[in-house]
């Protein structure tokens, strides 16, 4: 919409709120908003409240900005796991088979990046999906944001990543042939493509022999999907199922507890 013909809303002396999702302010011809009150409300789009308070007569109204409306937005993961940013606000509450999760917490010295699981979270958010590679999911829109503490940043739009940026150094989701899939030190300027996201950490808190971070998922109910093994059947096969505590330490001789292996929460009795 780019204009507001005449005597459009002339007379609407009750009407309370306007959804009006033009990016430029329309223009308003021969008396189309006389008689619309001063507290009537006008939704805009993101980003242009600025624009519309700038100009007659949208200026004599409250200007609030709202997301486009949206009933599902589409994934498809190319991997089990990826990193992503949507425009809109989500909710994964009763999605099957997909989980989001929010990197909550680092450890620069084990190595271990805590990644929390999150139900509903706002535009913008940088996020992990975990789910099936080349399934498609349908996430409903959501209303809500999380409160759990992010150190994800989502872009939305093709944004340049620097190794070091200010005082902090950028990681990006990548496989490493040896070490596996992880958080690792971006190595030259690269584009980081619409609806992903980074891992940028202080500087000063990382060694120069961190080259990257393995990931841990905390799936906050510790009943849910625990595989139960007894201790005299557990082994370890040359590292490659390295046993961990809950606070990110590596066990050589687990007894009995709960621990991560390969990702995955196991209680050992």
């Amino acid at each position: 919409m780019t204009s507001i013909s005449n005597f459009a809303f002339n007379g609407s002396t009750k009407l309370t709120r306007i959804n009006c999702r033009a990016t430029t302010p329309p223009g308003c011809a021969y008396y189309a908003m006389e008689g619309v009150p001063g507290n009537c409300t006008i939704e805009v789009p993101v980003g242009c409240k600025a624009a519309y308070e700038a100009v007659s007569p949208w200026n004599k109204f409250t200007i609030v900005e709202t997301e486009d409306p949206v009933e599902a937005t589409t994934v498809t993961l190319s991997a089990e796991y990826g990193t992503y940013c949507s425009s809109h606000s989500l909710d994964f509450t009763n999605m099957e088979g997909l989980r989001a999760y929010v990197a909550s917490a680092f450890d620069a010295e084990t190595g271990q990046l805590t990644l929390t699981r999150v139900n509903k979270v706002k535009a913008g958010t940088g996020l992990i999906l975990r789910g099936t590679s080349g399934v498609t999911y349908e996430i409903p829109e959501g209303t809500g944001a999380t409160t759990v503490a992010n150190l994800l940043i989502g872009v939305t739009e093709d944004t340049e990543l620097e190794p070091i940026d200010g005082e902090f150094t950028n990681f990006i989701l990548a496989k490493d042939a040896v070490k596996g899939i992880g958080f690792y030190r971006v190595a030259s300027r690269s584009t980081l493509k619409t609806g992903k996201a980074y891992l940028p950490l202080p500087s000063d808190e990382l060694s120069s022999e961190v080259k990257g971070f393995r990931m841990m998922f905390d799936d906050g109910d510790m009943s849910d999907n625990v595989e139960t093994i007894h201790n005299e059947q557990f082994t370890i096969h040359n590292g490659a199922d390295a046993v961990y505590d809950l606070q990110g330490r590596r066990v050589p001789k687990p007894t009995k507890g709960i621990y991560i292996v390969n990702g995955k929460k196991r209680v050992i009795r």
